[in-house]
């Protein structure tokens, strides 16, 4: 009997295979901040339509790092239902003090040392700039991703420390605490060892300059995708990304791995991010042990320190 003809060769896209140590398929919930609209366009009508949705948002600078008369950004992203990027390219981004650039933080460069990818603009505490984000329709969002700016050390005390939050037209967040420019080590794993759908770790361990383990908090991991709970027909899977830091790495239990799934021509990353320049003499890296094919086969290590951008 012939071989079948792979779905590829016949223009197919493959399914992706469900994944879950219980099967089960459920919303994405969409409970969002009560919100309310301030562009005067907008009805009370359209405002019924829009409930649970952003078409509005504002972020209020309120305060940098020390620098005396400037503040910046260096990005900004938002989250769709799903844990996706949103697209921005047909939004529309202002800032208070009618300064120009501030369409930088939406082009999608975010590792980046380079000011010409960033934006900066003049800072007085008893005017403090707000952006403006209107989107051409509502969408169903979930959170931001913000990057502070850090051209240089010295300009990363232009970066905003303090930020306000409005979803149309309300105070979502109130005196959020932005993390000034950190150093960051980030792992990009390019390939898995056969599983074109999903890839995982069970753990990773970082070494400090005395060859000591570091114990490391859940504000010095963050993963892209988190894990496999992004997926529409995923929810409550144990193998979350925090698991890649509780020392329970040799092992072959599920609650204790993490699984990313792997989205087309985008790899997944892990980041270790300090506040402080931070000596690692070394890393131990857990590969999956649950579904072998899903391990990580090869992995690239990017550092972005105060100083520069050194790829490992």
């Amino acid at each position: 009997m012939p071989n079948p003809t792979p779905e590829y060769a016949l223009g197919i896209t493959p399914e992706r295979p469900l994944t879950s140590q219980e099967s089960s398929l459920s919303k994405v919930s969409n409970e969002i901040l009560p919100s309310s609209i301030v562009n005067e366009d907008l009805t009370d009508e359209v405002l019924g339509m829009v409930k649970d949705l952003f078409v509005v948002f504002h972020m209020e600078l309120s305060s940098n790092w020390g620098s005396p008369d400037c503040i910046g950004l260096t990005g900004l992203e938002f989250m769709g239902a799903r844990g996706e990027v949103i697209d921005t390219e047909a939004v529309s981004i202002s800032v208070s003090n009618a300064q120009s650039g501030v369409e930088k933080i939406l082009n999608g460069k975010n590792l980046t040392r380079s000011k010409d990818d960033m934006w900066m603009t003049t800072f007085d505490a008893k005017t403090p700039p707000i952006i403006m984000v209107q989107f051409p329709k509502p969408v169903a969002m979930t959170g931001i991703s913000l990057w502070n700016y850090n051209a240089s050390p010295e300009l990363s005390y232009a970066g905003v420390r303090v930020a306000q939050l409005f979803v149309n037209g309300r105070l979502a967040v109130g005196n959020l605490l932005l993390r000034k420019a950190p150093v960051i080590f980030q792992l990009r794993l390019l390939s898995s060892w056969g599983d074109e759908f999903y890839i995982g770790l069970n753990g990773i361990e970082l070494y400090n300059r005395k060859d000591e383990k570091m114990m490391l908090k859940t504000h010095n991991l963050a993963a892209f995708p988190e894990s496999i709970n992004i997926l529409p027909a995923v929810d409550g899977d144990p193998r979350t990304s925090e698991n890649l830091i509780d020392n329970c790495n040799d092992m072959d239990r599920p609650e204790h791995m993490w699984l990313t799934p792997l989205f087309p021509n985008r790899c997944a990353r892990v980041f270790f991010i300090f506040d402080v320049p931070t000596f690692i003499s070394r890393m131990i890296v857990y590969n999956y042990r649950k579904t072998p094919t899903r391990g990580v086969r090869h992995i690239s290590l990017i550092v972005f320190s105060d100083e520069r951008m050194e790829n490992c």
